[in-house]
């Protein structure tokens, strides 16, 4: 049976209009509120032609939270064209916003996939995807920040070994052919790599130096 409460939602250009909690799930109706324009000439001269029923996914509010939007169909009095109203945080064709995007990638950083996943109550493959592939620059991101390979701030050997494991143990989760080759690289040099946490010295700048000296 539902439960009508009141949400804070806290998304910009998004208006409560309702709220309801179905199945232990948080469904939240919204209105944009943001400004309509056709996509294909930036026109503004627009008015309403249907519209399509989207559920989103959000970052949780006390229990796993969806958008309920009616996303409103428009047509450009200038262009005769047809487009769809859009928002900043809802990608087109996802089904989750950018925040929980973010979210999840921030989780993704320093947990395994699974348990964030089992946690956020969304599938493995969605932490894997926004891990390495949606968020912008993703890849490289998981990969450079992910671990401790440059998020140098641990405060000891023991969480830099720990934020490694968690590290390795994602690349292999995720089940791209490219990480596991460059993990299997570095995970000879894990002894070295963890060394940095002893004095805070390291010299990966003159042999990234010489490296490339021997490229040119």
């Amino acid at each position: 049976m539902a439960e009508v409460i009141d949400v804070p939602l806290g998304l910009r250009d998004f208006d409560v209009a309702a709220s309801e909690l179905v199945d232990d799930v948080l469904e939240v109706t919204v209105v944009s509120t943001f400004p309509s324009a056709c996509r294909h000439c930036g026109s503004t001269a627009v008015r309403g032609h249907g519209w399509h029923d989207r559920r989103i996914r959000d970052v949780a509010v006390g229990r796993p939270t969806v958008l309920m939007w009616r996303q409103g169909r428009l047509r450009c009095d200038d262009c005769g064209r047809t487009s769809r109203e859009r928002h900043p945080e809802v990608p087109e064709r996802r089904r989750i916003t950018r925040r929980f995007e973010r979210h999840l990638f921030e989780r993704a950083r320093k947990q395994p996939f699974a348990e964030v996943a089992a946690h956020e109550r969304v599938s493995h493959w969605r932490v894997v995807d926004v891990g390495l592939r949606t968020v912008p620059r993703g890849r490289r991101r998981l990969v450079d920040e992910g671990g401790v390979l440059s998020d140098l701030r641990s405060p000891s050997r023991a969480e830099g070994q720990q934020r490694l494991e968690v590290w390795e143990h994602n690349l292999k989760a995720a089940g791209l052919t490219e990480l596991t080759n460059a993990w299997r690289n570095l995970n000879g040099w894990r002894d070295e790599i963890l060394a940095y946490f002893d004095d805070r010295e390291t010299n990966a700048f003159a042999e990234g130096t010489t490296k490339i000296k021997v490229m040119k």
